[in-house]
């Protein structure tokens, strides 16, 4: 062990495609081809596969954070597959790679704090994360926005000039993947002034890295106002800025979908009402419990010890990935005060927390006389903690038969009650089955133009819509709104958390002659016990409930 130890300080490659494996075998063991895409990745998907299939960015609408988009179009161009689910698990595939790859530029960033040995502990660390793992899995745009931020960083801390520059061109292309791109942009900006204060010609040089960064997201952000979509990132940071500090009643808009009154519906009513105290106090609260959350298992100890330890002998580069870990917390804080409560917010912190915790690791390690050994029982150990919190945290088999559930209420439902989080994967199921009626469907959407839908929603042809019970007092409110169409079928699970009127159907369903039941999950020997009513209206509008 210690002789392997000792080539790896000499040659770390060896060690570090080692590593690369084990990320990867972690990544695929968890993988499953039945779960389709969710969600915001399903917007993703959606408009790539409109640029794969036009062969041109789409006119009729656009998405907030297209870079995933357009990256995901340049792949899928690639390939011809007839089944739009094959390009799907396509989507999956190449974030587990991106993850997986990410190890690579971390470890060139560790080792500007740190050895080689020790550096490969911390690429470790980020390699069997438990979440960053699930999150490689969903398909979504964090693992580029994160590989693209460690880049950002790793250039910036060169200490050729020229070199430096290439970090706001990287900043530019992670502000087109996320909004939190231009969180990156000002920590940069900032550790540029600190680094060349002492140059008299200090505006001037970083003029020069301010026009190239505009030079890559000027034109994402003119396209997506020209289609008349006004989300790109610099916009969305114009609407906090405009929510936060100008009256509603005076504010300007910058187009249709920019009003104050859009912005400040997200941002939530503590900004309407200016009670500032109240939205810290909530920002402040929901950001340290999710934190706490998301250091378990790997960083809970070693993070915060090395952050404070990191102060110690304070040089450029430290300062920088200090300054750095402030400002894109400020993206977190902020979507904690909707409250959007998802840790996602945070995963752009862990490659910080993984220097953090390095050197954590390295302070304990050599306290002691063993320390090759040591370190040999550290890797096995963080691995170890991975498998065990994956294990009891992550269920797997609840999710694969959510997506069972999801994929039958597809192929025989209409307009069903939204059954969050499970109801998640209906968007992922449908979907054109072919990959070709992509184009059919966008070549004809000029028929859905007087149709009162959202431009989020024109990004695939919806065959089922998904209505909130939640906003309706009773069973017969709900049932009697026809917003685009009747409650076709009731999808009933039980749980605690559920509207009242629909459990009441849940746990005594022979009450109900207007509900037919047409499917219960335990027939299939399903765990996740869910029961799918079909609503006979003339016996509903003809009875009572």
């Amino acid at each position: 062990m210690e002789k392997y130890l000792i080539f790896s300080e000499k040659n770390p490659i060896y060690l570090l495609c080692g590593i690369l494996v084990v990320a990867i075998v972690f990544r695929l063991y968890n993988f499953d081809e039945t779960i389709p895409l969710s969600m915001d990745a399903v917007q993703f998907f959606s408009y790539a596969a409109d640029i794969t299939t036009v062969g041109r960015l789409p006119e009729s609408y656009d998405i907030a954070k297209p870079g995933w988009s357009y990256f995901l179009a340049a792949i899928f161009s690639i390939f011809n597959f007839e089944q739009t689910m094959l390009y799907m698990q396509l989507q999956k595939l190449l974030t587990i790679s991106i993850s997986s790859l990410t190890i690579f530029p971390l470890f060139f960033l560790i080792r500007k704090f740190f050895t080689s040995k020790y550096s490969l502990l911390g690429v470790l660390l980020f390699a069997v994360e438990p979440r960053i793992i699930q999150n490689s899995l969903n398909g979504n745009a964090e693992p580029l926005f994160i590989i693209t931020l460690i880049v950002t960083i790793l250039l910036f801390l060169n200490k050729n000039e020229k070199i430096i520059y290439c970090a706001f061109i990287i900043a530019g292309i992670a502000t087109c993947i996320r909004p939190e791109g231009l969180f990156l942009f000002l920590g940069i900006t900032v550790m540029f002034i600190i680094r060349f204060r002492r140059q008299r010609i200090v505006i001037p040089k970083y003029f020069i890295g301010l026009v190239l960064f505009l030079l890559i997201i000027a034109p994402v952000s003119i396209h997506q106002y020209q289609v008349g979509m006004y989300e790109s990132a610099p916009v969305r940071a114009y609407n906090i800025i405009n929510s936060f500090f100008i009256n509603e009643e005076n504010s300007p808009s910058l187009g249709n979908n920019i009003s104050t009154n859009v912005a400040s519906d997200a941002i939530g009513e503590s900004v309407l009402k200016k009670d500032y105290a109240k939205l810290v106090i909530t920002s402040g609260t929901n950001f340290s419990k999710y934190l706490g959350w998301t250091l378990i298992p790997m960083f809970i100890l070693l993070a915060p010890l090395g952050f404070i330890m990191f102060f110690r002998n304070l040089k450029i580069e430290k300062l920088t990935l200090i300054i750095l870990t402030g400002i894109m917390s400020i993206p977190a804080f902020y979507a904690y005060s909707f409250p959007l409560l998802e840790t996602k917010y945070l995963y752009f912190l862990f490659p910080m927390f993984c220097v953090f915790s390095t050197y954590s690791l390295r302070l304990f390690i050599e306290k002691f006389f063993f320390k090759k050994i040591l370190l040999g029982i550290c890797f096995v150990a963080i691995i170890t903690s991975s498998i065990l919190f994956i294990d009891l945290k992550f269920d797997n088999t609840h999710e694969r038969e959510s997506a069972f559930i999801a994929s039958y209420v597809v192929e025989n439902t209409k307009v069903v009650n939204d059954y969050s989080p499970e109801s998640k994967y209906i968007w992922g199921f449908d979907v054109p089955k072919k990959w070709t009626e992509y184009k059919v469907f966008y070549e004809n959407m000029d028929r859905v133009e007087n149709v009162n839908v959202s431009k989020v929603e024109l990004h695939h042809p919806r065959q089922v819509w998904v209505k909130d019970p939640n906003k309706f007092e009773s069973l017969e409110s709900f049932l009697s709104n026809s917003e685009r169409g009747n409650i076709s079928h009731l999808v009933l699970d039980g749980k605690t958390d559920r509207t009242e009127f629909l459990n009441e159907i849940f746990y005594n369903e022979d009450r109900y002659e207007f509900l037919n039941k047409i499917y219960d999950s335990t027939d299939d020997g399903l765990e996740y016990h869910v029961k799918i009513f079909e609503v006979n209206y003339d016996l509903f509008e003809n009875g009572d409930i």
